[in-house]
């Protein structure tokens, strides 16, 4: 796959003949996220942005890791959580659920791409619950998925 068109290319640094005394830091992980290739069909690109169809297409369609290791995680403690490309295939979660690795995290397809933006659910005037994690956030916080009270057990139930 090709990079996205809107990539910025990584200056290259001019040749130095003495090594600099301080050297920059390693960068942190989230910059390193950032310099990680992002595709066209990265649902994350999605988010937020009102999409022609054949754009949506494009998203429902959209960028699937190939290795756990593109997989985003999260810290509890001690623990490193980690949403698994196994999840990914689970039937119940394959037709919907999207990682981003432009957001570093998890999203419901259908929800990024056709909620209304003044609710989500109930029947209030106002237009029910605000969106959030899975809709217009990314899911961040991978400790507790699935069953009773897990985020993608509890996102599927729901009537939106």
């Amino acid at each position: 796959p090709e990079p996205s068109p809107d990539l910025h290319p990584m200056p290259q640094p001019s040749p130095s003949p003495t090594p600099e005394p301080n050297p920059e830091p390693s960068p942190e992980p989230s910059q390193q996220a950032q310099s990680l290739q992002v595709f066209p069909n990265d649902i994350g690109n999605a988010v937020g942005k009102t999409l022609t169809d054949q754009e949506k297409t494009m998203f429902v369609n959209c960028w699937v890791p190939t290795n756990q290791n593109s997989m985003p995680s999260s810290k509890h403690g001690k623990f490193t959580k980690r949403l698994l490309l196994s999840h990914l295939g689970e039937k119940k979660y394959k037709n919907w659920l999207a990682v981003s690795r432009k957001e570093e995290g998890a999203f419901c397809k259908a929800c990024v791409l056709f909620h209304n933006t003044k609710g989500v659910g109930g029947k209030s005037k106002g237009g029910g619950q605000t969106p959030g994690a899975l809709v217009i956030k990314p899911l961040t916080k991978f400790h507790d998925l699935k069953g009773k009270t897990g985020v993608l057990d509890n996102h599927i139930s729901r009537e939106y």
